[in-house]
C-alpha cells in the first residue's frame, strides 16, 4: 500500500510539475525567442574591364552584418520583385557598366522597403521622366568628384582628394520630398547632398571605402544604415580599452599599475597576450638568440591574474607575435612583427602585407594555435576564446583557422579581393558585426594611443582619439575602442579614458559584448 501511495504522490508530482512548465512557457517573454535575422540584398556589377563593385559590395556587406545576414549578387541577375524578399537592397553599379536590368529600376521606383543606390548609374532610374518629379530629385551628367568633408549630423568627416571618382550629383527640385541626410562639401565651400532620402530610396554620392582612415566619411555612411535599417534602436555609446602586446617580457609590476589605474575609474579592460617571446637572430642581445614562454614568467602570470581579478578580460594575440628568422618585416622579434602573412617595409616608413608565408594553410596554422594553447595551459591560464591579430593582418587560410578556435576576433580585418588590381584592405567596424566570412568582429575603430601625433598607422595623440570619438556618436549605436601598448606612459592612457567618459561613452568588456551581443547565434557555423 505504501508503495502505490509513493507511486501515485510521485505521478501527481511529475503532473503538476509539468502543469508548472507548460505555464512558464505560456507566460514566457517573446524576448527570450530570438526573430530570425533581417535578409538585406547587396547587387554589385562588373565593368568591361575590370571586376567592378564586387569588393565595395562585400565591404557594404559586412557592415550590414550588424543588422542581419547581407547576400551578395551580381546585379545582372537580378529577378523581377526579388528586392521585395528582403529587408532592403543596396546597388553598386559599376562606372561604366552595362544598363541595369529593366525589372531592377522598375523595382525601384515603386519600391516600399528601403533601397540605397550608391553611386553610379542612378541617372537610368530618370530615364522614366515622371520619375523625377515623383521623388523629387534627378542627378546630373557625372563629373570627377573634389570634397574635402562630408557633414552628417553636423560633424565633419575627411575625405582624401585622391579618392576622385566620377560621381553624378542629386539636384534637389522639391525639398518637400527629399530629406538630405549628409553633405559633401567642395574647396569653394560649395554644397551638394552627398546622401539623401526620397520615399523609400536612398542615394549616397559615393562609395565611401577608398582611403578610408578613422575620421573618414565612411563612418558616416556605417552611421546611415541605423537611419535607413534601425531608426527606432536606443541610442548606445560603448567604449573599450585594449592593453596591447603584453608578451613574456612584459614588466609584471606594469601590468598591475595598469590594472589599478583603470579598475580605480570603474573601467573594465582587455589584455592581449601572446605565450611566447622569440628573438632568433638576437637583435636584442648581441647576436645571441633568446626564448622563452609565458610560463617561464611566474610573476608576469601572477600579474595577468590580478589584472583579471581587477576586471580584465585575457585576449589571445597570436603564439609568438613573429614568424621563424627571417624579419617579417622587422627584426623577426616577438611584438614587432607579423606572425600571420608576409610583410615587407614600406618606402618612407611603415609597412604593409607581401604575401603568403611559406607552408601557409588551414593545418599549419591550426597547428601553431594548439601550440598557443598548449603555452597558456602550460602557465596555469585557461586559454582565451576571443581572439586579436597581430597587426591586424592574417592570409585567409589563418583566418579559417581562427574560426574554428575562436568565438570572436577583437580587431580590425583585412580582406583580399580576388581581382589583382585591388590590394589588401584593413575595414574597421564602428559597432559589432558578423562579417561575409561568419566572424564575429569586436570593432576597434579609433586607432591607438601613443604619445604625440606620429602619423597614420604610427599611432595618435589622446586629443585626436578624442576628437575622432566626438565624431563617432553620430554613430546611433557605436563605439570608441581603442587600444594601448602597456609601456607608453598612462598618463596618456587615463586622459583619453576620462576624455571618452566625459562625451558620454560608457565603458564596457569585450567579453560583455559577446554575451549580449545577437549577432553570435546569426554567424554560419563552422564546416
Amino acid at each position: 500500500m505504501r508503495v502505490w501511495r509513493l507511486i501515485l504522490g510521485l505521478q501527481l508530482a511529475a503532473l503538476v510539475g509539468g502543469l508548472a512548465v507548460l505555464a512558464w512557457t505560456l507566460v514566457a517573454p517573446a524576448a527570450a525567442i530570438r526573430p530570425p535575422p533581417a535578409r538585406y540584398l547587396v547587387l554589385f556589377q562588373t565593368e568591361p574591364a575590370g571586376p567592378g563593385t564586387r569588393f565595395y559590395g562585400l565591404l557594404t556587406a559586412n557592415l550590414l552584418g550588424r543588422f542581419g545576414r547581407a547576400e551578395l549578387q551580381d546585379l545582372a541577375g537580378y529577378r523581377p520583385g526579388e528586392s521585395a524578399r528582403y529587408a532592403a537592397t543596396f546597388v553598386l553599379p559599376a562606372y561604366g557598366g552595362a544598363p541595369a536590368p529593366p525589372a531592377l529600376l522598375a523595382d525601384v521606383r515603386r519600391a516600399r522597403r528601403p533601397v540605397v543606390w550608391v553611386q553610379h548609374g542612378a541617372a537610368q532610374l530618370f530615364a522614366d521622366p515622371d520619375y523625377a518629379r515623383v521623388v523629387g530629385w534627378r542627378v546630373s551628367p557625372p563629373r570627377p568628384a573634389d570634397y574635402l568633408s562630408v557633414v552628417y549630423k553636423g560633424q565633419a568627416f575627411t575625405r582624401d582628394r585622391r579618392a576622385a571618382a566620377q560621381v553624378a550629383e542629386a539636384e534637389v527640385l522639391d525639398p518637400t520630398r527629399v530629406q538630405p541626410l549628409a553633405w559633401a562639401v567642395a574647396p569653394d565651400g560649395r554644397r551638394t547632398p552627398w546622401a539623401l532620402r526620397a520615399g523609400a530610396l536612398t542615394y549616397v554620392l559615393e562609395a565611401p571605402f577608398a582611403y578610408a582612415t578613422e575620421d573618414d566619411r565612411y563612418v558616416a555612411f556605417a552611421g546611415l544604415l541605423f537611419d535607413i535599417l534601425a531608426p527606432d534602436a536606443p541610442e548606445r555609446h560603448r567604449a573599450m580599452v585594449r592593453i596591447e602586446d603584453v608578451g613574456p617580457e612584459a614588466d609584471p609590476q606594469r601590468i598591475r599599475a595598469l590594472a589599478d589605474l583603470l579598475a580605480g575609474e570603474g573601467v573594465p579592460f582587455s589584455l592581449a597576450v601572446y605565450d611566447g617571446y622569440r628573438d632568433p637572430l638576437g637583435h636584442f642581445t648581441h647576436g645571441r638568440p633568446l626564448a622563452f614562454e609565458l610560463h617561464d614568467r611566474p610573476a608576469l602570470v601572477s600579474a595577468l591574474r590580478y589584472a583579471v581579478w581587477r576586471g580584465g578580460v585575457l585576449v589571445a594575440h597570436g603564439h609568438t607575435h613573429q614568424f621563424g628568422r627571417t624579419p617579417n618585416p622587422y627584426a623577426a622579434v616577438s611584438g614587432g612583427d607579423y606572425e600571420f602573412i608576409a610583410a615587407r617595409l614600406q618606402p618612407g616608413g611603415g609597412f604593409g602585407v607581401a604575401g603568403l608565408l611559406p607552408g601557409d594553410s588551414v593545418p599549419m596554422w591550426r597547428d601553431r594555435l594548439a601550440a598557443a594553447e598548449r603555452g597558456w595551459r602550460a602557465a596555469g591560464l585557461e586559454p582565451p576564446d576571443i581572439f586579436t591579430t597581430p597587426h591586424y593582418a592574417a592570409s585567409p587560410s589563418a583566418y579559417q583557422a581562427f574560426k574554428a578556435r575562436f568565438a570572436a576576433r577583437y580587431e580590425r580585418v583585412t580582406y583580399f579581393p580576388k581581382a589583382a588590381i585591388f590590394g589588401p584592405y584593413d575595414q574597421f567596424f564602428p559597432f559589432e558585426t558578423v562579417d561575409q566570412r561568419g566572424d564575429v568582429i569586436l570593432p576597434e575603430d579609433l586607432g591607438y594611443l601613443a604619445r604625440g601625433q606620429r602619423g597614420p598607422g604610427f599611432g595618435r595623440s589622446s586629443q585626436a582619439l578624442i576628437a575622432t570619438a566626438r565624431r563617432d556618436l553620430v554613430v546611433r549605436d557605436g563605439f570608441a575602442s581603442f587600444f594601448f601598448h602597456w609601456y607608453e606612459d598612462p598618463r596618456e592612457l587615463m586622459a583619453t579614458v576620462r576624455g571618452l567618459r566625459a562625451l558620454g561613452y560608457r565603458f564596457v568588456s569585450p567579453r560583455a559584448v559577446l554575451r549580449d551581443t545577437e549577432l553570435a547565434p546569426f554567424a554560419p557555423q563552422p564546416r
